[in-house]
C-alpha cells in the first residue's frame, strides 16, 4: 500500500523538486529537450542500446559532485580485463556530461523516474546485471523493481546524514523493503552503517570503507599551468589571493563581507570563486557588481581590464586547479545547512581549508582538519576575515598546509576497499 501511495504521490513530489530548483535560481538546469524526456521515460535508442552490449553494469549518480566520487571506481572497473560496458545514469544533465567525459563509461544517459513505467521500460532495455547506486540515491521503485527482474544490487560511497536520517524514519516502512535487497554496501563511516542497518538494509552486506571521492587524482600539471598562467594574464603577479569553490546561495554575501575585511590590510587581496552550479553565474556577477567589485569570468576572452579584484568561475572542472592557487579555500554548503562538500579537494593540494558551522555531510573530515590545524571553522563573514587572514601570515600558512596534507592522506585507500566488497557483484 506504501508503494501504491509513493507512486499515485510521485507527480507530485517531482513537481515540488522542480519548483526548488526553479526558486533556487537554478531554472537553466530544467532546460530539457525531447532526448532529455525519452531518457527520463526510459527510453534508450537502437544506437544506446548497441553501445551497452550483454548485460552492463549500471552505476547511477545524483550529479556532478557524485559522479566525481565514483570516478576512481570507474577507473578500476576500466582497468578489468574482459570487463563488462559501463553504464551511467545521473539524475541532472550536469552529471550526465559529467559522467559521459570518464574515460570507461560507455553510456551516460538521465535515469528513468522513479515510476514503474519508466523503470520498467529502463530495465528492459538495458539489462543490467547488477546495479551501483552512490551515496544516498536509495529510490524505492527502482531498487524494488530491479531486484525482481534479476538485478544485484550494491552502494557505494553509501551515506545518511542525522537529519536525513529522521526524514527516512518517516518512511521506513516503504524504504525497508527496497534496502534489504542490498547485497554489498560500502559505507563512509561508523554511523552511516549504524543508520542503514537500523532503516532495513541488511547487516553483513555493509562495510564501512570511507570515501572513495578522497581518492580523485589530483589536477594535471598541463591543467595547473593553464590556472597560473591565467592568473599571470590577469595581472595578479605575487598578489595574495583565496578561493571559495562550490559557494550555494545564502553563502557569498558573507564570502565577500569577508572579501571586503581583509583589504582593508590586505588591498591587493584577490578572490577566485566558483559556485556549485555555473547557472547561477550570471546572479553572482550582477552580486559582485553590485558591490563594486570588479570581476572577469574564467571563460572570458582577451582582451579584458587587468588587476581585477575577483576571478569568476564559470565552467565546469577547472576549480581544482584553482585551489594551489590560493593562500587558503573556503569550500561551499558549510555555511547554509546543506551538509558541506568535499573539504579535502583543496587539503589533498596542500591548501589550508576554511569552512562554516554545516558539515554533517563531512562530520569526520572536518573534526580532523580541525584537530590537525589544516581547516579552520568559521560562522559568517566577520569569523571568516579572522580565520582568513591567519592564512596570509606566511608562517602560520606553511604548518596550516602541511597540516592540511597530512590529514588527506589518513583518507585515502577508500577506492580499494570498495572494489573488493563490491567486486562479487560483477558476476
Amino acid at each position: 500500500m506504501m508503494l501504491l501511495l509513493y507512486q499515485l504521490l510521485y507527480p507530485l513530489v517531482a513537481a515540488i523538486v522542480l519548483l526548488k530548483l526553479a526558486l533556487a535560481g537554478r531554472g537553466t538546469a530544467l532546460r530539457e529537450g525531447k532526448p532529455e524526456l525519452a531518457q527520463r521515460l526510459g527510453r534508450l535508442s537502437p544506437e544506446e542500446r548497441s553501445r551497452l552490449g550483454d548485460r552492463p553494469v549500471w552505476l547511477h549518480a545524483a550529479s556532478v559532485g557524485e559522479v566525481v566520487g565514483f570516478a576512481p571506481l570507474v577507473a578500476r572497473l576500466a582497468k578489468e580485463p574482459g570487463r563488462p560496458r559501463i553504464l551511467f545514469t545521473t539524475s541532472t544533465v550536469a552529471g550526465r556530461e559529467r559522467a559521459k567525459a570518464l574515460p570507461g563509461v560507455d553510456l551516460a544517459v538521465l535515469a528513468p523516474v522513479d515510476c514503474w513505467p519508466a523503470v520498467r521500460a529502463f530495465l528492459d532495455s538495458a539489462r543490467p546485471r547488477c546495479l551501483l547506486v552512490a551515496e544516498t540515491e536509495l529510490w524505492p521503485m527502482t531498487l524494488l523493481l530491479a531486484r525482481r527482474m534479476g538485478v544485484r544490487i550494491g552502494l557505494a560511497n553509501g551515506r545518511v546524514t542525522q537529519r536525513a536520517f529522521g526524514r527516512y524514519g518517516c518512511i521506513r516502512g516503504l524504504l525497508a523493503p527496497a534496502l534489504a535487497g542490498f547485497e554489498r554496501a560500502a559505507v563512509q563511516t561508523g554511523e552511516d552503517l549504524e543508520r542503514l542497518s537500523s532503516l532495513g538494509m541488511p547487516r553483513g552486506a555493509l562495510l564501512r570503507t570511507g570515501s572513495m571521492k578522497y581518492d580523485t587524482p589530483l589536477p594535471s600539471e598541463e591543467a595547473l599551468r593553464e590556472a597560473r598562467s591565467r592568473l599571470a594574464e590577469l595581472g595578479w603577479g605575487e598578489d595574495p589571493c583565496w578561493v571559495a569553490g562550490s559557494t550555494r546561495p545564502g553563502e557569498e554575501e558573507p564570502l565577500l563581507e569577508a572579501q571586503r575585511l581583509c583589504r582593508q590590510n590586505q588591498p591587493r587581496l584577490r578572490l577566485i570563486l566558483a559556485p556549485r552550479h555555473v547557472e547561477r553565474v550570471e546572479e553572482l556577477a550582477a552580486l559582485l557588481r553590485s558591490k563594486g567589485i570588479k570581476l572577469v569570468r574564467w571563460t572570458q576572452l582577451l582582451p579584458f581590464d587587468k588587476e581585477p579584484e575577483c576571478l569568476l568561475v564559470d565552467r565546469m572542472g577547472v576549480l581544482a586547479s584553482l585551489y594551489p592557487c590560493g593562500r587558503a579555500a573556503f569550500v561551499g554548503g558549510t555555511l547554509v545547512p546543506v551538509g558541506g562538500h568535499n573539504l579535502l579537494e583543496p587539503a589533498s593540494l596542500g591548501v589550508p581549508v576554511l569552512f562554516g558551522p554545516h558539515t554533517s555531510s563531512v562530520e569526520d573530515v572536518a573534526r580532523a582538519l580541525q584537530a590537525s590545524g589544516g581547516g579552520l571553522q568559521a560562522a559568517d563573514g566577520a569569523a571568516l576575515a579572522s580565520q582568513l587572514t591567519k592564512m596570509l601570515d606566511d608562517e602560520h600558512r606553511r604548518r596550516a598546509s602541511e597540516a592540511a596534507l597530512a590529514t588527506a592522506r589518513t583518507f585515502s585507500g577508500a577506492t580499494e576497499r570498495t572494489w573488493e566488497h563490491i567486486k562479487p557483484l560483477l558476476g
